[in-house]
């Protein structure tokens, strides 16, 4: 799977999370093994550092950063953690399922469209009768949260005659 260049703020727990998931796919740490041999290429290390950043860089690719003023001047993308899982976990959607994909170069997702199958490496999904579009990405279309009014008046701490529900 082909990786965007991006950066990502991180807790130490997301970052153990991410640098695993990146290795999975075949990435290592940036000049690792080449110029310090404490580490293997694929050892989860510098879980605390606030930042990581992928960038392709030969056969290295993930690096991090402990200075935000040149994590935030970095012209590269900024994905959340959760936007990563969505980008890059090995979920596939069911054929006919409606899901919000992307290309790529702008990691913007369209709101709905339905999948249709693959082709090879990419999602077939169509937004129109007729009309199909391949994507790189794919994931599930982010589900609403729904309370009764039971629900409703405990969690605001109001009665029930308080509030109307439409």
């Amino acid at each position: 799977m082909k990786i965007s260049p991006f950066k990502m703020r991180v807790t130490p727990e997301q970052s153990e999370i991410v640098q695993k998931r990146l290795f999975e796919l075949g990435y290592d740490w940036c000049g690792r093994a080449s110029r310090n041999h404490q580490h293997p290429d694929r050892t989860v290390i510098h879980i605390d550092e606030p930042y990581l950043i992928f960038e392709e860089f030969g056969d290295y690719n993930i690096s991090y950063d402990d200075d935000n003023v040149s994590f935030i001047a970095s012209e590269k993308s900024e994905l959340t953690f959760q936007e990563f899982l969505d980008l890059y976990s090995p979920w596939v959607p069911k054929q006919g399922e409606m899901v919000q994909a992307c290309d790529r170069s702008s990691f913007k997702f369209y709101d709905e469209v339905q999948f249709i199958g693959m082709d090879e490496d990419l999602f077939v999904c169509n937004d129109e009768p007729l009309e199909y579009i391949t994507f790189e990405y794919c994931r599930p279309i982010p589900k609403k949260p729904t309370l009764t009014h039971a629900e409703i008046c405990e969690k605001f701490g109001v009665d029930d005659f308080e509030i109307e529900v439409k």
